[in-house]
């Protein structure tokens, strides 16, 4: 298990990522606690200030201030949760490969924990399972909700595809969140999954034309995600290869631009002439963006993408 340095940032934060299983990925998580918002002995009576502590005898790192009614989340009290409902719908936590970013200071937590493939996977029909992957994000600075969501993934690209908004369970900071909480969003949610698995194969047999890829692309992805991003999605449908716009073009089609090659996008097709493997070029542009909310930003919008694109 390896820390890996990629350019990425939260919030315009650096951030950390670490994988593993549950008991390796918490000893990279701080301990945050509160004090006193004060200074020269004057105390504001209103607020309190959250501290950092990187590791046991490291000083404390202001991260945020605080109200004196603002609940105080631990990560690692979520992470044990998450755990523990694993446990509560007989999955082994041990067996449940975990990634962990954090934030510059640790205030900002996102945990992804990818369900075993003898629980919950399938093919849908190309030749590249896929399986359920739960994320859970956390913060003590109050810049977001204590949030679950569940989500298809696609082990060759990593790539996540989130359904619809229903699929998430969210909490602003209510406290205590139990493991029977969770268990139960987690065992629904395997059922559902179990259910509609039926929708990813039939959006490979949903053929697209290329006239229509052209025309989706052109107004409804260049609408949302602007004209270099949506030349990125059309140039991986197209040959199965990321690549991006090289910069000092005008504005032009998605289709015009000179593009710089970057390499084969994993279990990608020369051609995607199917919603399920279009929707798998976006899912990639996603999970490439710079940022931890903006990736988040756009997970959201490939629903929105995928339900206007006419056969």
């Amino acid at each position: 298990m390896a820390a890996k340095a990629r350019e990425k940032t939260w919030c315009g934060q650096k951030v950390c990522f670490h994988s593993g299983v549950f008991s390796e990925i918490a000893a990279y998580i701080p301990v945050f606690g509160r004090v006193p918002f004060a200074l020269n002995g004057m105390e504001n009576e209103y607020s309190d200030m959250i501290v950092s502590r990187q590791h046991n005898h490291a000083p404390p790192v202001p991260v945020a201030v605080v109200s004196k009614q603002y609940q105080l989340v631990q990560h690692c009290d979520i992470l044990a949760v998450i755990a523990g409902a694993l446990e509560e719908v007989s999955i082994d936590p041990r067996e449940v490969q975990a990634d962990l970013c954090l934030s510059a200071y640790g205030e900002k937590m996102r945990v992804r924990a990818i369900i075993p493939q003898h629980r919950i996977g399938f093919d849908p029909g190309d030749g590249f399972p896929v399986g359920m992957r739960l994320t859970c994000f956390n913060s003590v600075d109050r810049s977001g909700a204590l949030e679950f969501h569940t989500e298809w993934y696609r082990l060759v690209c990593s790539n996540g595809l989130l359904e619809e908004d229903q699929d998430s369970f969210r909490r602003v900071h209510l406290w205590p969140l139990t493991i029977g909480d969770v268990a139960i969003y987690l065992a629904g949610h395997f059922e559902r999954f179990k259910n509609e698995g039926g929708k990813l194969a039939a959006m490979l047999e949903k053929k697209i034309s290329q006239d229509q890829l052209f025309a989706w692309v052109d107004n409804e992805v260049v609408a949302l995600w602007g004209g270099y991003q949506a030349a990125r999605v059309l140039h991986i449908c197209l040959t199965g290869f990321d690549a991006v716009v090289r910069p000092g073009q005008s504005r032009m089609k998605p289709w015009l631009y000179d593009m710089k090659k970057l390499g084969q996008v994993p279990g990608a097709p020369g051609y995607a002439g199917n919603a399920y493997h279009i929707c798998m070029a976006l899912t990639w542009v996603v999970q490439q963006g710079r940022t931890i909310q903006g990736q988040w930003e756009k997970t959201r919008d490939v629903a929105r993408l995928m339900a206007n694109l006419k056969a």
